[in-house]
């Protein structure tokens, strides 16, 4: 598809489209400049970048939804797959484009201790699909927490959305819900100020490498959330 020529509205309708036709639930544009200072790897990441956009995969779609399978065998791939045709299609334009592997990252050791290249949560959150929870996670407004992100940062021009709002409000389901009391339910606006506020990691890391029955992973906090329950 190569529509050199085209502008502003024409682009967001073509990203839409690539991404909804081909499994997307959710794109969204974020400005990184609503995220700039991020901690980033390497720290010139986002140097050659305006926007970031933001494709989002609800979980709850699929049979079986919560499980490593799912994500490494299904969302994962999928995310993969369109972000490279959305990355062919600026760069067909004649703007630059990077994309982000869902799973790729650097980790130091255990689950919670996973460092991303860029914080896809935040660029989704810029973008206007949702918000940083009190679980610590990305809370979709319309999916709520159950979902996968995948990021592809772009110099092309687009209009981007508008930063959304913590909308957990007084909800400590999700703190309730914690078999090891490693959530706080601390309220704060954009993201935590420093994340031992709103988790204790160590301990939820140990029960996800030693307690938990999905050995690996913790589900509960994430299926308490009410958000985007049908």
């Amino acid at each position: 598809m190569d529509l050199i020529g085209m502008t502003g509205t024409g682009y967001i309708r073509s990203l839409e489209k690539i991404a909804l036709s081909n499994g997307i639930d959710l794109l969204g544009i974020a400005d990184l400049r609503n995220i700039s200072g991020i901690r980033t790897y390497p720290r010139d990441l986002m140097r050659p970048y305006r926007y970031g956009l933001s494709l989002v995969i609800s979980l709850d779609r699929f049979r079986d939804a919560y499980s490593f399978d799912i994500e490494e065998q299904i969302a994962f791939p999928l995310l993969r797959g369109v972000s490279c045709m959305i990355a062919k299609f600026i760069k067909n334009n004649g703007y630059g484009a990077t994309t982000l592997d869902p799973n790729d990252g650097l980790r130091k050791s255990g689950p919670l201790y996973y460092k991303s290249k860029l914080s896809m949560k935040a660029v989704a959150r810029a973008a206007g699909l949702g918000w940083i929870g009190k679980s610590a996670v990305f809370v979709s407004e319309k999916f709520g927490p159950r979902v996968c992100l995948g990021v592809v940062l772009t110099d092309m021009p687009l209009k981007a959305g508008k930063p959304m709002e913590n909308k957990c409000g007084r909800c400590d389901r999700c703190a309730r819900a914690c078999p090891v009391g490693a959530l706080t339910a601390t309220c704060f606006e954009i993201h935590p100020s420093d994340l031992r506020e709103v988790l204790q990691r160590e301990k939820c890391n140990d029960w996800m490498e030693g307690g938990s029955p999905t050995r690996g992973f913790c589900w509960e906090c994430i299926l308490a959330c009410p958000k985007g329950k049908k």
